[in-house]
């Protein structure tokens, strides 16, 4: 039996998907299966993955859903069936360094942990990386408030005991379901542990979805889904935790995508007075100072409601990150 699970959702990706595959038949860990699932592909995804993995050495399930559902359905399909006492996610443009299955569960079986986070690597598409270290606020504590706190927004960076899965749903959404689920298991988890080495690989791209001007209001309401989602699931007790997620995921990601879809100033200020009237010291949350500065000027904006300023940090961050404004 397979000790991890790694799951791969599928969508018209199979000719970005030559470094997943390679980096999965390479791993030094040897004990895991993977479930690919197709969420209905209007291209050839699914005939070219089954005759890749007919002659691959891995040790597989390809599955394909009955609609197009998005990624939380389709992990939620794979958890159902993963045979692993570990689950690990994978996008299937993205990749695993070679010693990422070994380094996760070793990790997890020493020391005894429910949940393994490590840093990642964002590459370009001209093939550059940046070491991208999303573990560095944990390294000097590992209680649970914290881990809670700087909880990660990608399930992809986490090797996850699937017993921490039982009862409980991937929200089905196409946007920000890692965001509402990793607090969620983080709450439930008995221990956490992180690795501080780059061991995922996350393909930037400039032209994908998510990288590109929001067309409508979707991926904000999910981010406020997703939020409300946490506050359903996660106990009270952690209350400048959760409120610290919502600095993040509301005033911070939904106010900016709320920007790059070019709200008008009278939604984005019901988004800010609604936070403002649950959370009406926000501003003051002890955590805010682990924010880089840049988003941290952006909540100061927010906070004082200037929406100019705002529009030119964005503006600036476009520049920056090369993001395509349309």
């Amino acid at each position: 039996m397979p000790q991890v699970t790694v799951i791969v959702p599928c969508y018209n990706s199979y000719h970005l998907m030559k470094n997943c595959l390679k980096s999965l038949e390479n791993q030094t860990f040897k004990e895991f299966e993977v479930i690919f699932i197709d969420d209905c592909s209007t291209d050839q995804t699914y005939n070219l993955l089954l005759k890749y993995l007919e002659k691959s050495s891995l040790i597989y399930q390809l599955i394909k859903n009955d609609k197009n559902s998005g990624p939380g359905v389709s992990r939620n399909k794979g958890i159902k069936i993963a045979n692993g006492d570990y689950i690990s996610f994978m996008d299937s443009d993205d990749w695993y360094e070679l010693d990422y299955l070994e380094n996760m569960y070793n990790d997890a079986i020493n020391e005894d942990l429910d949940i393994v986070m490590c840093d990642y690597f964002r590459v370009y598409d001209n093939g550059k990386k940046k070491a991208m270290s999303p573990t560095r606020n944990l390294k000097n504590s590992l209680s649970k408030k914290e881990f809670l706190a700087y909880s990660f927004d990608s399930l992809c960076c986490m090797l996850i005991n699937k017993k921490l899965f039982d009862n409980l749903l991937i929200p089905a959404k196409f946007n920000a379901e890692d965001v509402a689920i990793i607090p969620v298991l983080l709450s439930k988890s008995k221990k956490n542990g992180i690795i501080s080495k780059n061991l995922y690989n996350y393909y930037y791209r400039i032209n994908s979805l998510s990288n590109n001007k929001p067309k409508n209001n979707c991926i904000v309401n999910s981010i406020l889904d997703a939020y409300e989602y946490i506050n359903q699931n996660i106990n009270k007790d952690f209350k400048k935790e959760i409120e610290f997620i919502g600095i993040k995921i509301v005033m911070y990601g939904a106010i900016l995508n709320g920007i790059q879809s070019d709200f008008k100033e009278n939604e984005l200020d019901l988004i800010i007075k609604e936070f403002t009237r649950i959370y009406p010291n926000w501003y003051k949350n002890e955590y805010i100072k682990t924010l880089p500065k840049s988003k941290q000027i952006f909540l100061f904006f927010v906070k004082n409601e200037s929406y100019l300023n705002l529009k030119i940090l964005n503006y600036i961050r476009s520049i920056l990150f090369n993001i395509k404004i349309a």
